[in-house]
């Protein structure tokens, strides 16, 4: 989301701007701009900013991207994580920048290789043990939350 607003505001402020993975923003462009121009061809101008000074790179399989209509210069390149797409996957920067060092390089040397690998499992256990190390806190949350359900649930006792 922060790729789709980004090349909003550059396009409502006349700046040229790259973004990973972003929503596509043709539609939701003109819902922000659509009250502060008078006729439609000030309209469709301000639109070709969108055409003209925007580049978003577009993994394959990305779900983000998909939504909304994607417009300027869109660079799709691949993922090596397709199988897992619908986890988003395809949307984590690590995985863009592993597939643009694959496949470009880096001339100056800064950077050899890139290597990603999206795995739930490795997310839960790392959140488990950030539990565990902090079950003061842990617990402490899970009681607001029940609080909050309760209030929600039985909002007359409560």
């Amino acid at each position: 989301m922060g790729g789709g607003l980004a090349r909003i505001v550059a396009a409502i402020e006349h700046l040229p701007n790259i973004a990973f993975s972003p929503p596509g923003v043709a539609q939701s462009y003109y819902k922000f701009v659509y009250n502060e121009f008078k006729t439609d061809e000030e309209l469709r101008a301000a639109g070709s900013m969108l055409h003209h000074n925007s580049v978003a790179i577009v993994p394959e399989n990305d779900p983000v991207t998909i939504v909304d209509t994607q417009v300027g210069l869109i660079q799709r390149i691949g993922c090596v994580s397709s199988s897992q797409a619908m986890q988003n996957a395809c949307h984590m920067l690590e995985g863009t920048i592993s597939e643009l060092l694959t496949r470009c390089g880096d001339d100056r040397g800064r950077f050899t290789a890139g290597e990603f690998k999206f795995g739930l499992g490795e997310i839960m256990q790392r959140t488990l043990k950030m539990s565990i190390e902090h079950k003061t806190s842990v617990m402490a949350g899970l009681a607001m939350l029940l609080i909050l359900g309760l209030m929600f649930v039985l909002p007359e006792v409560i």
